[in-house]
């Protein structure tokens, strides 16, 4: 079922050509069981579409508190060094799509496709919320400056970026199903000041250092070291 996959879980189709060059990137520490089933459904999903994809794991090495934001600017950034991706879909690691229609190829706006999470029966809970799955043409996540590097733990990261969406880009929301494989008042702080930030805090600000890059059958994995001190928190 997964033939034609190159080696770190790129594919690109056989008998046409496509003008989507796709960059799938998850954040990852610890998850096994999850990454296995998101990237085996991925992959079956992702290949009847036609597109030109890869997928990227970008793991955070070591004990330091996990920056998710961050880790999605990396594989943002290391992608870009190896193909001219047009397309990044950020996708967490625990979310799986229930219909294979759901089409991962950019438009020209941005896409929040986990708008619908089986956990919340389906129901839009937070509907300014934008994270989970989240779709991003290239040139409109360098306009945004990408993701803040400033949010260590879970959370606020997704705010962050909802908040730079809305005062540079018109974003596009189509409702899908997903399911759920089976969470601070600094962040606050930082939500405060987002409009501020965004020309000095993001992609031009990145600090990290690779310690290994894999080419996995069914994924490129890229391990990473990031220090919170090399932030002014």
């Amino acid at each position: 079922m997964l033939d034609h996959l190159n080696p770190g879980g790129r594919y690109a189709p056989l008998m046409c050509e496509t003008s989507q060059r796709v960059a799938l990137v998850i954040p990852y520490r610890n998850r096994e069981l999850q990454l296995r089933t998101v990237l085996y459904n991925l992959h079956l999903m992702l290949r009847t579409q036609q597109l030109d994809y890869v997928i990227f794991l970008v793991e955070q090495a070591g004990s330091n508190t996990f920056n998710r934001g961050m880790l999605m600017n990396i594989g943002y950034a290391e992608a870009i060094k190896t193909y001219n991706y047009t397309c990044f879909v950020f996708h967490d690691v625990d979310l799986i799509p229930e219909d294979d229609r759901i089409y991962y190829g950019c438009g020209t706006n941005v896409r929040h496709l986990s708008v619908a999470i089986d956990k919340f029966n389906y129901r839009i809970v937070f509907p300014n919320l934008i994270g989970g799955v989240t779709q991003l043409p290239r040139a409109a996540f360098e306009k945004i400056n990408g993701f803040s590097n400033l949010y260590f733990g879970w959370g606020g990261e997704d705010d962050d970026l909802g908040i730079r969406l809305s005062h540079q880009i018109p974003k596009g929301s189509i409702t899908v199903r997903y399911m759920v494989v089976s969470p601070n008042h600094e962040r606050f702080q930082l939500l405060r000041n987002t409009t501020r930030r965004i020309k000095n805090d993001g992609l031009n600000t990145l600090k990290y250092r690779v310690l290994h890059k894999k080419e996995e059958k069914l994924y490129a994995n890229i391990t990473v070291e990031i220090k919170k001190e090399d932030y002014n928190l």
